[in-house]
């Protein structure tokens, strides 16, 4: 089985143990600032438990520019609420100490609920120096109700003449 490696920083570098001739990809990243607002609510808490946050995400530059506390959790679940986030943003949680930020099955089906409705979703080890996304947020987009709402006055007001 292979591993990989991540090293966050100015850049990211992804390698692999078997294939050394991986390119340098730029991921996903948290802003330094946030980085240790994340890792002293987490600290507050205890490592061992997870945390959740509402994060704001730049899509430009892909990295997570605040982070709001939203949830408490226990040492292997905490609660995704969709309501305290909206299209463009990310849901971030960690894993507790020692334990892989790989996602589990529940985070991946997470992911996917929250994917539908243009939100992102990682994971980050108690420091937030580690990273995972899942999903990265979906630009915002207008609403369709409007969109189709202008497009019937249009076609109504075109009837008329």
């Amino acid at each position: 089985m292979t591993h990989a490696a991540l090293k966050i920083g100015p850049t990211i570098e992804l390698t692999n143990e078997d294939d050394v001739s991986t390119p340098t990809v730029v991921l996903p990243t948290i802003a330094p600032d946030v980085r240790r607002l994340i890792a002293a609510e987490i600290a507050a808490t205890d490592t061992g438990l997870e945390s959740a946050f509402a994060c704001t995400y730049d899509m430009t530059t892909r990295t997570i520019t605040g982070a709001t506390l939203v949830a408490r959790g226990s040492l292997d679940k905490v609660l995704c609420v969709s309501s305290d986030l909206k299209s463009g943003e990310m849901f971030l949680h960690n894993h507790p100490a020692g334990t892989p930020i790989w996602p589990s099955d529940t985070d991946l089906e997470s992911a996917k609920t929250l994917a539908a409705l243009g939100i992102g979703s990682a994971i980050c080890d108690p420091t937030g120096e580690l990273l995972y996304v899942t999903r990265e947020p979906l630009q915002p987009r207008r609403s369709r109700f409007r969109i189709l709402k202008l497009w019937r006055f249009l076609v109504c007001w075109d009837t008329r003449q």
